[in-house]
C-alpha cells in the first residue's frame, strides 16, 4: 500500500505569494500595452481612449481582487483563475479588437507567467482559452459582429487566418514547452516535498516508539510504504548481528552466526559509507541465502549514533536487475536510516537505565523493587482469575560468619552462584529477585501450596548443589496465596515467617505456612 500523502501544483508555491507574483507580471503587463499603444500612434503620453478604458477596467479588476484577496483568503484559488481569465480577454481584445498588434507578443510572456506561477495543467488550459479567444475575434472580426474599425494610421493590420493559425501554433509551441520543463521541475519538489512528509511522520513515530523492535518495525514498514524497495532488513551491528526486522524476507535468521571478514554488511559497517550492489558473494554473505535468497540491487546503509554503529539496513531496490539506483533514492534511505540509528540508540540507552533500575547489580536478577512490581502484579491477576500464586523466600545460612570467614568477594561470589542456581530451577514467567543482603525471593505464578512446597525443596536441592565456590546451606520459607495470604504484603509476611521457622527449627529446610499454621519440612541435607 502507498501512502495517501498527495499534492497539487498549487501547494508547492503559497497561494498568496502566486498572486502577488501575478499581480506585477500583471503591472509590468499593464505598463508594457500602454507603452506600446503609446508608439503605435505615435504620440508620446497619449493612448487610445478605447485602450485607456480597457487597461482602466483591467487594472480596477486587479486592485478588487487584490483587496477581496486580502480580506478573504478562502477566496484566493476562485480569485486566480478568474483574473487569469480575464487577463486572456483583455490581451486578446486589445491586439485584435483594438489592433494593438504589440500585444500580440506579450501573450507568450503571459502564458510563461502562468505556467510557471501556476502549473503547466493550468498553462494548457490558459493556451486552450487563447485559441477560443483568437479564433472568435478572428471570424467575429470578418462578418462585422464585434464593430471592428479598419487599422488606423500607424497600427499594423490585422493578420489573416493563416497567420493566425502560425501565431496560435506559436502560442501552444510556448505553452507545451515551458510546459514540459515546468513538470519536470513540479515533479521533483513533489517527490522531494513527498520523502521530507514522509521523513517527518517517521520522525514522530520514532518518539512514540518505545524499544528497539518497535522502532525497526516503524522503520521498515514506513521505507515500504514510500519507496519502492520489494525486501527490506535490519541488522544489528557488530561481527554477530541480530535481526531486529524485516520485511519480505524468510523468517529463519539461524544463518546469522558470525560473520565472515569479507562480508558486505561487515563492511558497510568498518568503512562507514552506504554500499550499492548489485548481488551478495554466496560464499562471504552465506547468510543472505536465507533471509535474501537470490538479492540483487541491494544498498546497505550503516545506521550511526554518537559516533557507533548501532544497526545495518539492508534494502532491495525493485528496479530490474543492472539498472541504476536513483541518487535521491539513496540520500533519502540514508537520512531515515539516520534518524532510526539515533532512536536506536537512545532506545538501547534506555533499556540499559531500566535494567540498571530493575535489576541487582551484583547477581544480575531482579531487584527489590522490581519483585514488589511484579509480586503486586501477580496478586492482582490472581484476584480476577482466582488462580493460586506462591512466594519462595530463601535466606543463606550463616552468611556473616561465611564473610569474616572467606571474605567479602567469596561471599559476593557465592550471592552469584546462587542467583544462577535459582534461574537455573525456575520457569521463564517467575520472577527471582535479590530480597536483601543475603536473602532471596521466588514468585511463582499459579502455583498452589503442594507445587510451591514440591518447587521449593527442588530449589533447596540445586543452590546447595550449584554453589561451589563454598560449601553452603540455605533455609527456605513457601506461602501461597490466597490460602495463606489475601494481600502482597501478607504474602511476604507469611513467607517470610516460614523462613525463620525454617531457621528456628535448625536451618538447612524448607518450612510452609498452611493456614496459619506452620510444617516444617524434614532435613535435606546435613549443615549446620
Amino acid at each position: 500500500m502507498r501512502s495517501s500523502i498527495r499534492w497539487t501544483a498549487g501547494e508547492l508555491i503559497p497561494l498568496a505569494d502566486r498572486l502577488r507574483y501575478m499581480l506585477i507580471v500583471r503591472i509590468t503587463l499593464f505598463a508594457a500595452i500602454g507603452l506600446g499603444a503609446t508608439l503605435a500612434t505615435g504620440l508620446v503620453g497619449s493612448v487610445p481612449a478605447g485602450t485607456g478604458a480597457v487597461l482602466g477596467a483591467w487594472a480596477g479588476i486587479s486592485a478588487i481582487a487584490e483587496i477581496v484577496r486580502r480580506v478573504s483568503r478562502r477566496r484566493g484559488l476562485p480569485l486566480f483563475g478568474a483574473t487569469l481569465i480575464i487577463d486572456g480577454v483583455v490581451l486578446v481584445g486589445l491586439s485584435e479588437v483594438h489592433s494593438i498588434t504589440n500585444v500580440r507578443y506579450l501573450i507568450f510572456l503571459h502564458m510563461v507567467a502562468v505556467v510557471l506561477l501556476a502549473s503547466y495543467r493550468t498553462g494548457l488550459k490558459m493556451a486552450v482559452w487563447y485559441t477560443l479567444l483568437l479564433y472568435t475575434v478572428f471570424f467575429a472580426g470578418r462578418q462585422g459582429t464585434l464593430g471592428l474599425r479598419p487599422a488606423t494610421p500607424g497600427m499594423v493590420a490585422r493578420w489573416d487566418l493563416g497567420q493566425l493559425n502560425v501565431f496560435v501554433g506559436a502560442v501552444w509551441a510556448v505553452a507545451v514547452a515551458t510546459a514540459a520543463f515546468s513538470s519536470v521541475n513540479e515533479r521533483e519538489l513533489r517527490r522531494r516535498r513527498f520523502d521530507l512528509e514522509a521523513l517527518a511522520q517517521l520522525a514522530v513515530s520514532l518518539e512514540r516508539a518505545a524499544d528497539r523492535q518497535t522502532i525497526a518495525s516503524t522503520l521498515l514498514d514506513s521505507l515500504a510504504e514510500n519507496f519502492p524497495v520489494e525486501r527490506l532488513l535490519l541488522l544489528t551491528a557488530g561481527p554477530r548481528p541480530g535481526v531486529l526486522g524485516q520485511r519480505g524476507t524468510t523468517p529463519d535468521a539461524a544463518g546469522l552466526t558470525r560473520l565472515d571478514p569479507r562480508s558486505a554488511v561487515l563492511a558497510s559497517q568498518t568503512e562507514r559509507q552506504t554500499l550499492l550492489l548489485r548481488g551478495l558473494d554466496p560464499e562471504a554473505d552465506a547468510w543472505a541465502g536465507g533471509l535474501m535468497g537470490g538479492a540483487a540491487n541491494l544498498i546497505l546503509i550503516p545506521l550511526f549514533a554518537e559516533g557507533g554503529c548501532v544497526g545495518v539496513l539492508v534494502a532491495e531496490h525493485s528496479s530490474r536487475v543492472g539498472s541504476r539506483v536513483e541518487r535521491r533514492l539513496v540520500s533519502i534511505l540514508e537520512r531515515f536510516a539516520s534518524h532510526a540509528g539515533l532512536a536506536l540508540r537512545n532506545a538501547a540507552l534506555l533499556e540499559q537505565m531500566e535494567r540498571m533500575a530493575n535489576t541487582d547489580g551484583l547477581t544480575h536478577i531482579a531487584n527489590r523493587r522490581t519483585f514488589e512490581a511484579n509480586l503486586e502484579k501477580e496478586m492482582a491477576r490472581s484476584i480476577r482469575s482466582g488462580e493460586p500464586v506462591s512466594l519462595v523466600m530463601l535466606d543463606i545460612d550463616h552468611f556473616k560468619v561465611l564473610n569474616d570467614t572467606w571474605g567479602h568477594q567469596k561471599g559476593d561470589e557465592v550471592l552469584r552462584e546462587v542467583a544462577v542456581a535459582l534461574q537455573a530451577g525456575s520457569r521463564e514467567f517467575d520472577t527471582i529477585a535479590r530480597y536483601g543482603g543475603e536473602e532471596f525471593a521466588v514468585i511463582l505464578p499459579g502455583t498452589g501450596p503442594d507445587a510451591a512446597w514440591a518447587g521449593a525443596q527442588r530449589l533447596h536441592r540445586l543452590v546447595t548443589e550449584g554453589v561451589t565456590s563454598v560449601p553452603i546451606t540455605v533455609s527456605l520459607g513457601v506461602a501461597s496465596a490466597p490460602v495463606e495470604a489475601q494481600t502482597a504484603q501478607s504474602l511476604v509476611k507469611a513467607a517470610d515467617d516460614a523462613l525463620y521457622q525454617a531457621k528456628r527449627a535448625g536451618r538447612n529446610r524448607v518450612s510452609s505456612a498452611d493456614g496459619g499454621t506452620e510444617r516444617v519440612g524434614v532435613s535435606l541435607s546435613d549443615g549446620s
